[in-house]
């Protein structure tokens, strides 16, 4: 029998190369005036950021740049942003970037309506036991990167102190500029590891409780685009194609995991990410494969038709298919210069003794069956044991 499930597509999703000088034709049709681009560095330093202010004010929105998101979107950082937003009495918000770029235009446009302090209930308002005082602003998401797929999620992911953890907070976009050729010139690993990222998105959309048909379908395609196109849009950083391809990958992936979400893979590597500082991307590369081999113990049918489209037909099945696949998956890893866990001088013991954290992650229970921390270990012990 099917699942029952309910499909989403949070906003709409302006695809193609070139679309960024629309973003002020997005803005107007979203009534906006005057907004905040929300962006880093990085973006700065190749001038995408002109790009966007020039569609936006060729429009007649005004447009005011703050440009010092940070990495892994820490609250603090947040709160500046949406302190610049308000003394600039924006009505809207535009994100520019890769994963951290984006979860942060999204915070801001939560936070900056409402108080700071907002920040310190993440818990309350994730749960439902708390509600915002006063309703997101608009926020348009410019993805430069192939892994975030946060355009088309509902949570920016935060890094809280509060509960010393990164943390969900409920922030849906209003409308996506999906334009690959954003991504052209970006460098090799950083392609890689945000390629990967969008693989470990769908491996766990359909691992999990909410995943229904419709999950599936987007999900197995978007493995095979990555299985095709991650490897030759890493080999030629100039090269549109395959960045075309890899966009429409990412933001199929971001629908896939919203509609479904993520699981345990994800909650091994965000503890990852808040406690050793490892980009997002990578960590998700990691935990991937491992992904693949717990599938095998619980849905046997669905690595019959994931082990093909990473070139795997042994002619097992359940379990011993499913190690096959994972090792293909960390040939692919290997063949895209991912380093190991420990290359990155992240210790075995260490890395381990971080099970229970994983366990009580709230996106472990997001996996269809139930596991334990025999389950955890386990799973940590491939990730870290089997790549090496």
């Amino acid at each position: 029998m099917l699942n029952c499930g309910t499909y989403k597509q949070l906003c709409p999703v302006l695809y193609g190369a070139g679309v960024t000088e629309k973003t002020g034709e997005v803005a107007k049709e979203l009534g906006l005036r005057k907004v905040m681009l929300v962006t880093d560095p990085g973006i700065v330093s190749v001038g995408h950021d002109k790009k966007v202010v020039k569609a936006l004010e060729s429009a007649g929105v005004e447009c005011v740049v703050w440009a010092e998101a940070k990495p892994e979107c820490p609250a603090g950082n947040v709160k500046d942003g949406a302190r610049v937003a308000r003394e600039n009495h924006v009505d809207g918000i535009v994100g520019l970037g890769g994963g951290s770029g984006l979860d942060t235009a999204k915070a801001i446009s939560v936070v900056t309506p409402n108080e700071d302090g907002i920040l310190d209930h993440l818990v309350e308002l994730f749960t439902g036991q708390m509600t915002l005082p006063k309703p997101q602003m608009p926020v348009i998401l410019i993805p430069t990167t192939f892994g975030t797929g946060s355009e088309s999620t509902y949570v920016a992911v935060v890094n809280d102190p509060v509960t010393d953890s990164k943390m969900g907070l409920v922030a849906p976009p209003s409308y996506a500029v999906v334009d690959p050729a954003l991504a052209v010139g970006l460098p090799a690993f950083p392609t890689a590891i945000t390629g990967l990222d969008a693989l470990s998105h769908v491996t766990e959309s359909i691992t999990s409780k909410n995943c229904t048909y419709h999950t599936e379908m987007m999900a197995f395609e978007v493995m095979g685009l990555i299985n095709q196109w991650l490897p030759k849009a890493c080999a030629d950083v100039t090269a549109l194609e395959p960045r075309e391809y890899m966009s429409l990958a990412s933001n199929f992936a971001g629908i896939a995991f919203n509609e479904s979400d993520a699981n345990v893979g994800h909650a091994v590597a965000h503890t990852i990410g808040h406690t050793f500082h490892i980009p997002h991307g990578l960590a998700c590369a990691w935990v991937n494969p491992a992904s693949i081999e717990l599938m095998g113990k619980y849905f046997p049918e669905k690595v019959e038709k994931l082990a093909p489209i990473f070139g795997v037909e042994c002619g097992c099945k359940g379990e011993k298919l499913a190690k096959a696949a994972a090792d293909a998956n960390r040939a692919l890893m290997k063949k895209l210069g991912i380093p190991t866990m420990a290359e990155k001088e992240i210790g075995r013991e260490q890395f381990l003794a971080l099970a229970e954290t994983v366990l009580n992650d709230g996106l472990t229970g997001s996996y269809e069956y139930p596991l334990t921390l025999d389950d955890i270990t386990a799973f940590m012990t491939s990730v870290y044991d089997n790549y090496c």
